[in-house]
């Protein structure tokens, strides 16, 4: 069998930019750019847009892709996304529809590419749970510091301070691409980031996470770059 679903959670309103789940990227809805993007791939045997949000559901219909009602307590901003693919997974085995892989990806992943899916789904062996998109960082996480409530610098690892940066081990983060998992790692599995799961390192230059207005403004100077 071994078949794969795209599931897409895209709900209505975003505190930190509005709509942003529709906003205009480039002249064109931004969750309608990745839905294309996925479409051509033709790596999955169903793609489907789990949401609340009655522009949203108008996008998903004018691109073929199926739509999910999620409900409203589904939709609010404590609502975990692998809470929402699991009640994604329900609602299609209802349909007794047969598969084995789910792919959970956002509604802004517009740097998404099918060389990341292949490798994703090569490096989901029977005993991985997951496989999710990951990012090094750029500088060793273990020199990071913060201001306390008194406004003094305190160091995260205090250890590690006179240590030579080249003798770090190399650290990685979730770069919010994309979550591929066996459908029953999503139903039974506490975590999606667990001993089982692996990742695809994604470049620098090849994925932005966006959460914000400036990480908004971020990625279309690199959008722009990638696609010249």
């Amino acid at each position: 069998m071994n078949k794969i679903i795209c599931i897409i959670p895209a709900r209505r309103g975003s505190k930190r930019i509005k709509n942003k789940n529709f906003k205009s990227f480039y002249g064109k809805p931004i969750i309608s750019r990745v839905i294309q993007e996925l479409k051509k791939f033709n790596i999955f045997d169903k793609i489907v847009v789990s949401t609340n949000c009655s522009e949203v559901k108008n996008i998903a219909n004018k691109f073929g892709v199926e739509v999910l009602n999620r409900t409203e307590k589904l939709s609010d901003d404590t609502t975990d996304t692998k809470t929402v693919i699991v009640d994604a997974i329900k609602k299609l085995e209802k349909m007794n529809l047969n598969f084995e892989k789910v792919l959970c990806v956002y509604p802004t992943s517009v740097f998404l590419r099918i060389k990341h899916l292949k490798l994703a789904i090569s490096k989901l062996k029977k005993k991985t749970s997951f496989v999710y998109s990951a990012k090094k960082y750029e500088h060793p996480i273990f020199r990071s510091f913060y201001k306390d409530n008194n406004g003094k610098i305190k160091l995260n690892f205090r250890t590690y301070a006179s240590r030579n940066t080249q003798n770090f081990k190399e650290t990685y983060h979730d770069a919010a691409q994309f979550y591929l998992g066996w459908k029953n790692s999503w139903l039974n599995e506490k975590k999606i980031f667990n001993e089982r799961s692996d990742f695809v390192s994604f470049s620098t230059l090849s994925s932005y996470d966006i959460d914000n207005y400036e990480d908004w403004k971020i990625a279309k100077v690199l959008w722009k770059i990638v696609n010249k």
